[in-house]
């Protein structure tokens, strides 16, 4: 075994013991309706039909489309009979596969030694738990170590001056599987050009003589799949959460992206604290200007600086600054919505950008201030070492809160106790299993820290207190949320006679 394969297998058992911790997970989350609720995953058996269905079942919105990720799921469940540690485990294999792929791109970008370091530092950040503890997170897996190993067989490839038809065909082929797992693969062009911007030398007519067939295969790609899905979907976005967070403009979207950078930069860098829900009260919307986006639009405009800056010195972390940048315009909801402000698992593949960052700086450290300092070199090999643990640690402790709902919501109400959807999340799943009271108590607290003007969140917690025969408290939450829009859905209006009736 050569040592670039033993270094692989090294991060790879390194990033599978990380997740060791969810194997004993059950269904959380996204996983009950995408995967133990859901008959369409539940049997092999015309399996084809779906790549003509949506990811969210119809009673959950029939939004977005990852049908590759459908199949994933149908397979594991066939093999385990629908036992969750199938799915986990196999959570835990991606994960472990994917880390050794980001070692196999860090190895065209840094030293060995780095490359080995950065990628153990990558399998080990907290910020990848709600993708490896989470089954649902199973498409980011399958998308990450598809672009990390097209992109390094890409630049791989390019820099020996061998990158022929054979290896467009199979980098496209990859860019459609990747697609089909999960739909934010579809910047794998861009991280391609951002590539041979910054890491290939060659001259310009060299370059669109060797990059242009293949750009052009992977935009007919990306036409056919954004058709496709649109088809199946029926509509160009298929998020459809937009409405309820109140995102709509470009303008609203930039303010409340500029918010948000701060919490990305948090979550990339010292990630010490975590949440599974980042909503109103903990994150809202920004309708306008405010000065802590300031601090935002330095850090942005800095970290371009510096990648401008050093294009000559360090190339690589122009190519690591790209690759964040992104990354992160999806979820940023500036090119399309997605319907959430923030997301954990969304910072996945951005994360790799970052420890790009950071690994070609190390190294530059190392050779430089470090042949000078005999310090150096030691505090650097402390310093990792340390952050190795504290990361790992911070992970295997983490991800059993994402054992099941019940555990996972009454962690995110102390995650996160401003949050209303925290709160509104462990009402339902106590009321679900009996427990009234305590069900109704966190109901009103979600009412409480809402929006004054969320007249859903007010009809359907009058649901609840109908259902409790509570109909005096129901029939005040049913008239304030007619008072904020009068047109609530049928549902409600029938539900607010009847409790009107037994309150009089």
């Amino acid at each position: 075994m050569n040592d670039k394969k033993r270094s692989a297998t090294i991060v790879a058992l390194f990033a599978f013991v990380v997740t060791a911790t969810a194997l004993r997970n059950w269904y959380a989350l996204d996983d009950v309706h995408v995967i133990f609720m859901n008959a369409r995953v539940h049997s092999l058996s015309g399996f084809w039909n779906l790549f003509s269905q949506t990811y969210w079942p119809p009673e959950d919105g029939a939004s977005l489309y990852r049908p590759l990720t459908m199949l994933a799921f149908a397979v594991q469940w066939a093999i385990g009979g629908g036992s969750p540690y199938v799915f986990h485990a196999i959570n835990g294999v991606l994960y472990a596969t994917t880390c050794a792929a980001f070692y196999l791109l860090l190895t065209e970008l840094v030293s060995a030694r780095a490359a080995l370091v950065a990628a153990l530092l990558f399998a080990a950040h907290p910020v990848h738990v709600e993708v490896t503890a989470n089954i649902v997170g199973q498409a980011e897996l399958w998308v990450a170590s598809i672009l990390f190993l097209s992109t390094w067989h890409y630049v791989r490839r390019r820099r020996a001056g061998t990158f022929s038809v054979r290896d467009a065909v199979a980098i496209t082929f990859a860019f459609l599987i990747a697609c089909l797992f999960k739909e934010n693969a579809i910047i794998l062009p861009a991280l391609l050009l951002a590539a041979e911007l910054t890491l290939i030398q060659s001259q310009f007519a060299a370059r669109v003589r060797k990059v242009a067939p293949l750009m052009v295969m992977l935009g007919v790609v990306a036409i056919v799949f954004v058709v496709v899905r649109t088809s199946v979907i029926g509509r160009f976005t298929g998020a459809g959460q937009n409405g309820v967070l109140g995102i709509s403009g470009f303008d609203v979207r930039l303010w409340t992206a500029l918010r948000v950078i701060l919490e990305w930069a948090r979550l990339l860098i010292w990630p010490a604290q975590l949440s599974s829900d980042y909503s109103f009260q903990r994150l809202d919307v920004a309708t306008a200007f405010e000065p802590v986006m300031l601090a935002s639009i330095a850090l942005v405009v800095g970290l371009i600086a510096v990648a401008v800056r050093l294009r000559k010195a360090l190339p690589v972390f122009g190519f690591g600054v790209a690759w964040i940048v992104l990354t992160l315009l999806i979820p940023s909801n500036l090119v399309v919505m997605t319907g959430f402000m923030l997301a954990e698992r969304a910072l996945f593949l951005a994360s790799a950008g970052v420890i790009v960052c950071v690994a070609v700086i190390g190294q530059w450290v190392w050779r430089t201030v470090g042949e000078s300092n005999v310090r150096v070199r030691p505090m650097m090999l402390g310093a990792s070492a340390l952050l190795l643990i504290a990361g790992s640690a911070r992970s295997l402790l983490r991800a059993p809160v994402w054992h099941d709902n019940y555990t996972l919501f009454r962690q995110t109400v102390k995650d996160v106790p401003t949050s209303y959807r925290a709160h509104w999340m462990l009402a339902e799943n106590l009321l679900e299993h009996g427990s009234n009271q305590e069900g109704l108590d966190e109901m009103l607290k979600a009412v409480v820290l809402a929006r004054k003007d969320d007249a859903y969140v007010l009809a359907f917690a009058g649901d609840k207190f109908t259902e409790a025969g509570r109909c005096g408290i129901a029939s005040e939450l049913y008239r304030r949320a007619k008072a904020i829009q009068p047109d609530v859905p049928v549902a409600f209006s029938d539900a607010f006679r009847l409790c009107s009736r037994r309150a009089q």
